[in-house]
């Protein structure tokens, strides 16, 4: 039984690829074969990655990444870390720039909601810089991702894709979600792997440094210093 862990994805994701044979759906990553983190697959971090690997923005030295949400009724309990929304953003920052964060150091002020912004910097150079925040009103929220490179530099904003709805009044902005095609892309790239019997744990390792990574953050957060990652 191949015991899958699956990092922000609603119940309907869940349940797609529990219905393989063999696959084992688990609530924690603590103990699986594989996990799977839904925003690798949104279209434009795909192209972003993909640019990245063929070479054409350089090498990447900055990662800017945001991650705004509306209040929450029940705040985010599901990690002792972080919120699990900025373990999947420190997942795709790693992922993005392929080298090994050396250096940790966080913010965070937790009056009236959530704010944390975590500072990664890389072996050799390269740096991120990613901020989550629950203190927007009830509602939808913002998410933007920016990579400069050495020879490039590519953006991402969930709002570039808005459409404008007129009915009366002012008009409303209605975003374009891709969530629904990355979920697609997730479970269809999951089946090919399945049926090429591909080894998975590739993806349980980098999770680990996620987790290796969240936990200097949390280290910088109560000492108020930059934390190596090999001394977290």
């Amino acid at each position: 039984m191949l015991r899958v862990a699956v990092v922000g994805a609603d119940e309907q994701i869940r349940a797609a690829l529990g219905s393989f044979p063999g696959v084992l759906l688990v609530a924690t990553t603590e103990e699986c074969d594989a996990v799977l983190n839904p925003d690798r697959y949104l279209p434009s971090r795909q192209l972003i990655h993909r640019e990245l690997s063929a070479g054409k923005l350089g090498e990447p030295g900055l990662v800017r990444m945001h991650r705004w949400l509306g209040a929450a009724a029940k705040p985010d309990k599901s990690s002792p870390l972080l919120p699990t929304g900025l373990l999947q953003d420190l997942d795709v920052a790693l992922w993005l720039v392929g080298r090994p964060v050396e250096l940790v150091f966080a913010v965070e002020r937790a009056a009236h909601g959530r704010f944390t912004q975590v500072q990664l910097g890389f072996a050799g150079a390269g740096m991120a810089l990613i901020d989550y925040t629950d203190r927007l009103p009830a509602g939808e929220g913002y998410a933007a991702l920016s990579v400069i490179g050495s020879a490039g530099a590519a953006y991402a904003d969930d709002h570039q894709n808005m459409q404008l709805l007129f009915r009366g009044g002012r008009p409303q902005g209605l975003r374009t979600d891709e969530r629904a095609a990355a979920s697609s892309l997730m479970i269809r790239e999951f089946a090919a792997d399945l049926a090429a019997g591909h080894d998975l744990r590739a993806s349980v390792a980098d999770w680990r440094t996620v987790l290796r990574v969240a936990g200097a953050a949390q280290a910088s957060l109560a000492t108020r210093e930059a934390v190596r990652l090999e001394d977290a």
